[in-house]
């Protein structure tokens, strides 16, 4: 069974800005969002991985999608939801920074697919949908690697 995964996109009221964190493990800016817990449907799931990397507290608006990234057998069910409280984290244990970013003016860097993923967050198809990604081999590559260092030195420090 693929792994599970769940995020949101948070935007704006006018949807011309979305939440992006700044992860704290690859340097690179994210949605929040993470591995779904013992129990926990996706939508809880997105909305607790919000609060918990970005310090918003989120109402989802909607589902957009789920996402089936071929290269690593994983699922990632995705949400649309606004700020209903709470402030953006300084820093946290897995974020660095929580930014508002223009839609149309999206850091350079950016974790893989996520761009796809705010471009469908803000085109609504009218029905939740399935989309199959595929991410370059080099980013493949790169996160092949980086994951297990993350882990190991994450092991070492004592994190989950």
């Amino acid at each position: 069974m693929p792994k599970q995964f769940a995020s949101a996109v948070i935007l704006d009221k006018e949807g011309n800005h979305v939440v992006l964190i700044l992860r704290e493990d690859f340097h690179i800016w994210g949605l929040p969002g993470g591995g779904l817990e013992a129990g926990e449907t996706p939508e809880q799931a997105a909305i607790r991985e919000a609060l918990e990397e970005s310090g918003y507290e989120v109402t989802i608006d909607g589902y957009i999608g789920k996402y089936h990234r071929l290269q690593f057998h994983d699922d990632r069910y995705v949400y649309r939801a606004h700020v209903t409280g709470g402030h953006a984290l300084e820093s946290g244990p897995e974020t660095l920074a929580v930014k508002w970013f223009p839609t149309l003016d999206l850091p350079k860097r950016l974790a893989p697919s996520v761009r796809e993923i705010i471009r469908d967050a803000l085109f609504e198809r009218g029905e939740p949908f399935e989309v199959d990604q595929t991410i370059s081999w080099w980013w493949v590559m790169v996160i092949n690697v980086l994951v297990p260092l993350r882990n190991l030195r994450n092991r070492l420090l004592g994190r989950k």
